[in-house]
């Protein structure tokens, strides 16, 4: 009952869209919380895709399916195989939700394809189809990836929702001291340490350990006003 308390008050705090009462931001809410492994990626394959979702993640990707459902009518939350593994996540689709959350993004090609032939790749002979430039233009996609733009935060509100939202997918507490950490982060960490530095939060830490993968953890003691938003979000974990 407790957790359903605090869903249902979860879901209040974004208020809704006749009002302008809320108290977060969910377009940046959802951009805090996602993916930023390498970058976002982008590519015309799964041009719907909002993010993936680990087993153990679940609750998240519900919680983000309940905040956008009313928004976004093609909203699909469904188990996923991830790429060619027998690996099973979770995934989040939905192509205006996708198209509207990339708005916050710079991309640029990667320089890396993605398959998307429909012959398995053990079946082809990639050394001789390498320099066949039809072969290669209808099967595999350019994949392009994406920077957060810091000037798509313009309000307090978006740049607390966008650290609250990466602090629930992410974030960890030990006493006062509270971390996000995001491993081979190319823009997100960067830029929570730059917000959590504005929003005047003490003792911000930034520290990128030279590992592989490579985390990049961000220590702090966050103000009254984050943390209230982040022992309210640790109750749907």
């Amino acid at each position: 009952m407790r957790n359903l308390l605090a869903f249902i008050f979860v879901l209040s705090l974004f208020g809704c869209e006749e009002h302008k009462d809320a108290v977060l931001d969910k377009d940046a809410f959802l951009v805090g919380t996602l993916d930023d492994y390498m970058g976002r990626e982008k590519f015309q394959n799964k041009e719907d895709l909002v993010d993936y979702f680990a087993l153990s993640e679940k609750q998240l990707g519900l919680t983000i399916d309940s905040i956008f459902k009313t928004t976004y009518a093609d909203l699909e939350f469904s188990s996923s195989d991830l790429g060619n593994t027998d690996q099973t996540h979770y995934g989040l689709y939905s192509k205006e939700l996708t198209e509207r959350i990339n708005t916050f993004y710079d991309f640029e090609a990667s320089g890396r394809m993605e398959y998307t032939g429909e012959q398995s790749m053990s079946e082809l002979n990639l050394d001789s189809l390498a320099n066949d430039q039809e072969f290669l233009a209808k099967n595999f996609d350019t994949i392009y990836t994406g920077k957060l733009k810091p000037e798509a935060f313009k309000t307090h509100t978006q740049k607390l929702s966008f650290i609250t939202g990466a602090y629930f997918r992410y974030g960890s507490q030990n006493d006062s001291q509270y971390q996000i950490r995001v491993s081979n982060s190319v823009s997100k960490a960067k830029l929570l340490n730059e917000f959590l530095l504005e929003l005047g939060c003490d003792q911000v830490e930034y520290e990128i350990q030279d590992n592989i993968p490579n985390p990049h953890t961000l220590s702090f003691v966050p103000t009254e006003e984050l943390k209230q938003q982040f022992e309210l979000f640790e109750k749907l974990r």
